[in-house]
């Protein structure tokens, strides 16, 4: 190689380093809550079906199982039968409004968090648990599959220019 052939491949190497440290920090801070933002109303849905079905997402804490429990006690059960709801299994559905408030937030520093804004959140979270919002590996695999073809596409318009 030429004098000139290498300054302008190590002026390349550099642009290229400089253009992967910002891509690196506009991941964090920019691109991945713009496509988990984007992505609400599939993870949402993903939650609702989890419930819905009596299952949440311990098993992606390392938890034992997967149904929601404890299981409803007799008035519940009762009362879910006289609505004909599913009483089966815990689906934490009764009027829909806890359900339709389920809300995906960001904080930079904490990161993703989902709730519902129902008043009922608090005490369904005390006696449920957490993992009530967790998406199982499932959900949480399809989500993946759908950030990292996201995440491809914004890394060849970064990076390469394309």
């Amino acid at each position: 190689m030429k004098s000139g052939q290498i300054n302008r491949f190590q002026g390349s190497l550099r642009n290229l380093k400089y253009r992967l440290r910002r891509f690196e920090t506009e991941l964090t801070t920019k691109h991945l809550p713009s496509i988990i933002r984007g992505q609400e109303k599939r993870i949402v849905t993903m939650i609702r079906w989890q419930m819905w079905k009596g299952k949440n997402g311990a098993e992606m804490s390392g938890a034992y199982g997967d149904t929601i429990r404890p299981f409803y006690k007799p008035k519940t059960v009762k009362a879910k039968m006289r609505k004909g709801l599913p009483y089966d299994r815990v689906t934490l559905y009764d009027t829909g409004n806890f359900y339709r408030r389920i809300k995906i937030s960001y904080n930079a520093r904490y990161g993703f968090f989902i709730k519902s804004t129902d008043p009922k959140n608090d005490k369904l979270v005390e006696k449920y648990g957490a993992n009530i919002f967790r998406l199982n590996r499932t959900n949480f695999n399809n989500l993946i599959d759908v950030v990292k073809k996201e995440l491809q596409d914004i890394t060849k318009k970064e990076i390469l220019g394309e």
